[in-house]
């Protein structure tokens, strides 16, 4: 039998739910006088089990009125544990062993140890009840546990302001620096995942780091100036990748403070193509905007358009000149 919580907020909200149903039946005991004999015959409940819950009422108030769990809840009983845990251990242990040879190896420790033979039915239970997470782990390595399991378990936002992520993207135009040197500028993004509007967004003809990055944010969490762009506030989980440009003491200290769970993953977790294409489309419209705005404001680079197929080549190591012409035609006009 478990034990009976000492305080509310040691039980689940099921439990608390149970313990308001059955305080509903035998409320009128306490509030009216009614008979423990009445109550049990117009609720349907046995007298045994009534009487029961009003002592137990009595002696720890709500709490005792919810449905106990057992000490060893969740585990496997009949088994020493000494032998459950060599049946994992065998599971787990590479090179991946089929059931019938962590059988015919169980049963011989068994026999030796003087433990209960189980079933090879038994044992294939206990296999199957380990998690596959930890089943990929121990057979297949971290690197394939995370391939497989780390972005379903991160990428359920329910609400807004739950989940943001962030990523830069190398903009496919060329514009004047301060020198006049015709260089591509980079944008850094901010994205609500479950709304996809953009919380915050910043333009550098340098390449990013942690400063710009914690610059973004800033701007994502504070209130706008325009009226249409409305979204704002303190996300619950800033997801990012392991970059240098994100990585940094002081956004952790201040997340820390806010508080704001960070999520630091590999590089290529949050590829374009992994989101769905979601966040793809949304940079691209933003790249749009940036494009006519540098257009309308007559700082797109006019000489670029002589030499942008010179300096294509040369940053991605072409050679054939109707693949330049092609690409850069494209890279141009986005």
């Amino acid at each position: 039998m478990g034990e009976i919580p000492e305080a509310l907020t040691e039980m689940s909200e099921d439990q608390r739910q149970e313990a308001m149903r059955r305080f509903k039946i035998i409320r009128g005991h306490f509030e009216d006088g009614v008979s423990q004999a009445e109550l049990a015959r117009c609720s349907g409940v046995p007298l045994k089990t009534l009487q029961r819950w009003v002592r137990r009422y009595r002696e720890h108030g709500l709490a005792g009125l919810g449905r106990l769990v057992r000490k060893d809840a969740g585990q496997r009983r009949g088994l020493p544990r000494e032998e459950l845990l060599l049946i994992e251990g065998l599971a787990l242990q590479p090179p991946r062993r089929s059931m019938a040879t962590i059988h015919r190896l169980v049963c011989e420790v068994a026999s030796q140890k003087g433990w209960p033979c189980p079933s090879y039915r038994r044992v294939c239970q206990i296999v199957r009840g380990i998690s596959p997470s930890m089943m990929t782990l121990s057979q297949e390595g971290k690197s394939a546990q995370r391939d497989q399991f780390d972005l379903i378990l991160r990428r359920e936002a329910s609400r807004p302001n739950e989940i943001w992520q962030a990523d830069h993207y190398h903009l496919k135009i060329w514009v004047l620096d301060e020198e006049g040197q015709p260089v591509r500028p980079w944008l850094t993004v901010i994205q609500d995942d479950y709304s996809r509007a953009v919380a915050g967004y910043r333009l550098t003809l340098c390449a990013p780091t942690a400063l710009h990055s914690a610059l973004t944010l800033r701007q994502a969490i504070l209130r706008k100036g325009q009226a249409h762009w409305q979204i704002h506030g303190i996300p619950k989980v800033f997801y990012t990748d392991h970059g240098r440009d994100f990585t940094s003491d002081h956004l952790e200290q201040v997340a820390a403070d806010l508080p704001m769970q960070v999520i630091f993953s590999r590089l290529w977790i949050l590829n374009l193509q992994e989101s769905g294409g979601d966040f793809a489309r949304e940079q691209y419209r933003v790249c749009s905007r940036a494009t006519r705005t540098l257009q309308e404001s007559g700082q797109f680079c006019k000489r670029a358009t002589r030499n942008r197929g010179r300096m294509w080549a040369a940053l991605n190591g072409v050679t054939n000149p109707s693949i330049v012409r092609r690409e850069t035609r494209a890279e141009y006009f986005l």
